[in-house]
C-alpha cells in the first residue's frame, strides 16, 4: 500500500522539543513505569525483570485499560514459580480476560526466552531474544520498553533505548496517526523511525509521548 505523509515537518519539530530532561520526567510518571517502581518494593530484581517481560508478552485484547491492568499487575502478582505465579495472576484478571487459553499458550512458550534474560543485558539482546518467538510483534517490543523501564527503576539510570526498535504500532497509535499517515502499519512504522532518526529520539520513547498524550498537534 502506498502512503501518503503530511506534517512531517511539524511533528519533527514538536518532538524536537521534547528533551533529554522532559522524556524521562515524561515516562517516570507513565501509570506503567509508577506500577513496575511499586512492584519493585515487594519482589525481588530478578522476578521484577522476568514477570515484567512476561506480562507484556501477554498484554494485548484486554478487557480494560492498560494503565488499570498494569496497576493491577502491581498488586495483584505473588513472587514464585514464574509461570505458575502469572497463570494465577491472569485466571483472577479483571483487566486481562479475553483469549486466556492462547495467553497460556503463549506464556508457556516465552518462559524458555525469559529464563536467561538478566538486568545486566542490553534492549537489542532482548528484542533479539524474544523476537524468535514470532507472533504478536507489537508485544514484543512492548516488552523491550517494559524491560527498559524495569532496568531504569532497579539501576536508577535513565538510558536511551536503541534507536533499531521500532514504535509498536496498537490501536492508539494508529488514530493518533491516522491524522497525517495515509497508510498501513507498515507507512506508519516508517513515519515515526523518520521522525526518531530526524529528531534523534528513539521510538519507543516517542511511543510514550504519543501513548501519554504530550504531542500537542494542533489541527490545520
Amino acid at each position: 500500500m502506498s502512503c501518503h505523509i503530511s506534517r512531517r515537518d511539524k511533528i519533527n519539530e514538536l518532538v524536537r522539543e521534547l528533551k533529554d530532561k522532559n522524556i524521562k520526567t515524561i515516562e517516570n510518571n507513565d501509570p506503567q513505569f509508577l506500577a513496575l517502581k511499586k512492584l519493585s518494593f515487594r519482589v525481588s530484581s530478578e522476578f521484577l525483570v522476568k514477570s515484567s517481560i512476561a506480562n507484556a508478552l501477554i498484554t494485548y485484547q484486554l478487557s480494560g485499560k492498560g494503565e488499570d491492568y498494569w496497576q493491577e499487575f502491581a498488586d495483584g502478582i505473588e513472587e514464585g514459580d514464574l509461570y505458575k505465579s502469572i497463570i494465577k495472576f491472569l485466571e483472577n484478571s479483571k483487566n486481562n480476560r479475553r483469549l486466556l487459553n492462547e495467553k497460556k499458550k503463549r506464556l508457556k512458550k516465552a518462559i524458555e526466552y525469559i529464563d536467561g534474560v538478566k538486568i545486566a543485558d542490553g534492549c537489542l539482546e532482548i528484542w533479539n531474544k524474544i523476537a524468535k518467538m514470532g507472533k504478536e510483534k507489537k508485544t514484543t517490543v512492548f516488552a523491550v520498553k517494559i524491560f527498559g523501564y524495569v532496568k531504569r527503576i532497579i539501576n536508577e539510570r535513565f538510558c536511551y533505548y536503541p534507536m533499531e526498535i521500532p514504535l509498536p504500532i496498537d490501536s492508539r497509535i494508529k488514530i493518533i496517526s491516522k491524522r497525517f499517515v495515509v497508510g498501513d502499519d507498515k507507512c506508519i512504522q516508517k513515519f515515526w523511525q523518520e521522525i526518531a532518526e530526524l529528531s534523534n529520539i528513539p521510538p519507543l520513547h516517542i511511543d510514550s509521548i504519543l501513548w501519554l498524550g504530550k504531542l500537542h498537534i494542533k489541527e490545520q
